[in-house]
């Protein structure tokens, strides 16, 4: 995520934990200390400082400065193989953040709507992999991309209260188009999704047509998000895993950090309110 108060992109690696905060005016891209943990799936700012990290044990405030975790809160229901992937706040500083079933073979992915005062509600569940999420401009729809299934949803949103309506089938994803992974939206409401394994990214019309494809020389696109002084830089993520060394070989930038200057500018980006 692009932090505004920063001016930076703050951005970690999943599997060989790390958190790097990558300054564009001076190419800087520097390794914040971190607690040992055997992998991430979450990181956002905190309007309070420091930032939420999702960790195998759950939900922790992390201490830029030393690396310290404290416990927050953990709102999984089940715990048995199921890890954090993926979150976002709304702007009204809640936080939405997604589990997963490690191996995909439990439909137990699910959406929690964590508030700033620790209290966690499932908003939306029954699916394998989740991935986003990301809101409208104007906060009234969330989309939410269901990443083994193909689908991107999108659910229109009480703002206020953070309720969801009915999941709406937005986008369909095909096989030969990869699988539909991290999201944003831009300021026109344009949601651009990464595709794992098929190297693009698609910016979608509110109404999801699709607007336009950008290709990158990567397979496994994994997320994106708007940055810079104007916000009109995509920052966009990789991936290495389940590559073949030929596939490596072949795509040696795999795993590496891009930005593109697609025309369009992104929003601030909320922070959690806890």
């Amino acid at each position: 995520f692009w932090s505004v108060r920063d001016a930076c992109l703050y951005w970690f690696d999943m599997y060989l934990p790390a958190i790097y905060r990558y300054r564009p005016d001076s190419g800087e891209n520097e390794r914040l200390p971190l607690a040992d943990v055997s992998q991430i799936g979450v990181l956002i700012q905190r309007c309070n400082g420091g930032f939420v990290l999702g960790v195998p044990d759950g939900l922790a405030l992390l201490d830029p400065v030393n690396g310290e975790l404290t416990p927050l809160t953990d709102p999984r229901e089940d715990r048995d193989g199921v890890f954090f992937n993926d979150a976002k706040a709304d702007r009204q500083g809640r936080l939405w953040i997604n589990t997963y079933h490690v191996s995909e073979t439990k439909p137990v992915s699910t959406l929690y709507r964590v508030d700033p005062d620790g209290t966690a509600t499932v908003a939306a569940g029954g699916m394998m992999l989740a991935n986003g999420p990301a809101f409208a401009p104007d906060g009234s729809v969330l989309y939410l991309a269901d990443s083994t299934a193909g689908m991107i949803y999108s659910y229109d949103m009480d703002s206020a209260s953070g309720a969801l309506g009915p999941q709406e089938l937005f986008a369909e994803i095909w096989p030969d188009a990869g699988i539909p992974d991290g999201m944003t939206v831009d300021s026109e409401g344009g949601l651009w999704n990464a595709h794992y394994e098929a190297a693009r990214l698609t910016r979608y019309l509110p109404d999801g047509e699709v607007d336009l494809t950008v290709t990158l020389p990567v397979p496994n696109v994994t997320s994106c998000m708007f940055g810079g002084p104007d916000l009109a830089t995509l920052y966009v993520t990789s991936a290495t895993s389940g590559l073949s060394a030929s596939e490596l070989a072949d795509a040696p930038l795999s795993g590496g950090l891009f930005a593109i200057e697609t025309g369009f500018n992104g929003l601030p980006e909320p922070e959690f309110a806890g």
